[in-house]
């Protein structure tokens, strides 16, 4: 008779294998803890979907103070986006995004009225806004260094967000406020990405928009792709004289 099926839990011998898998267990509940962490980094408000399509996104709510402390990359995200500004003329949003880049990276601030002034003296900006293919021209003239693309991936536009480098892309703003509308995606809004955030509901791209009421929006990658066509600035700080 095998005794061993009539013993009490308690009366049988453990396992010899369980001291590795209370090793294990130990590390998957650490493991567990700090992705939690992790998560509670950043906290957003509720984006979502109206009765008539169009989306609303969320917006960055708080970065806990001991994350900016120990990651430099949220310390910057946080920065970032108390530099967010309002476009000041219909068709500025590029010269914002510009304008915003600077000032996050710059030790003195301007104003995007002095860079609309140096954008019209360069001829990349005038009442009809910034052409394209001119986007970036101003940060060029002052030692900034622009990589153009129009054909950008999704991976490509993640990874540059990632690195010590800044993001402007164009986006269709009709897409990305309605984006299921059955029309092509035609580009004719920029706004600046900063970050491309993993959280419990998905992917998140976070932005700047100059025609928004506040910065660090969040919007579901598969959303924001629906009003992104690959159109993109990659902008290096290195050789700012600001």
């Amino acid at each position: 008779m095998d005794l061993e099926r009539f013993l009490m839990p308690s009366e049988q011998a453990p396992p010899e294998n369980m001291e590795n898998m209370s090793a294990e267990m130990q590390e998957f509940l650490a493991f567990n803890e700090a992705e939690e962490a992790k998560e509670a980094d950043i906290t957003f408000t509720e984006g979502g979907f109206d009765f008539f399509g169009g989306y609303h996104p969320g917006r960055i709510q708080e970065i806990s103070e001991e994350a900016k402390e120990q990651d430099p990359t949220l310390h910057e995200l946080s920065e970032s986006v108390e530099e967010w500004l309002p476009q000041g003329e219909m068709y500025s949003c590029a010269v914002a995004c510009q304008t915003m880049v600077y000032n996050q990276s710059a030790e003195n601030n301007v104003s995007e009225k002095q860079m609309i002034d140096l954008g019209k003296e360069l001829g990349v900006y005038n009442h009809q806004g910034t052409c394209p293919a001119d986007e970036g021209k101003i940060l060029e003239s002052l030692g900034y260094t622009i990589e153009r693309t129009t054909n950008g991936t999704l991976s490509q536009l993640e990874n540059a967000a990632e690195s010590d480098k800044k993001v402007i892309v164009h986006v269709d703003s009709l897409k990305l406020a309605f984006p299921y509308v059955q029309t092509p995606c035609t580009p004719d809004h920029a706004v600046q990405v900063l970050r491309v955030e993993d959280t419990e509901n998905g992917e998140m791209v976070i932005i700047n928009d100059p025609a928004s009421e506040n910065g660090g929006e969040a919007y579901p990658i598969e959303v924001f792709q629906r009003a992104f066509n690959g159109d993109m600035t990659v902008i290096s700080k290195e050789g700012n004289n600001g």
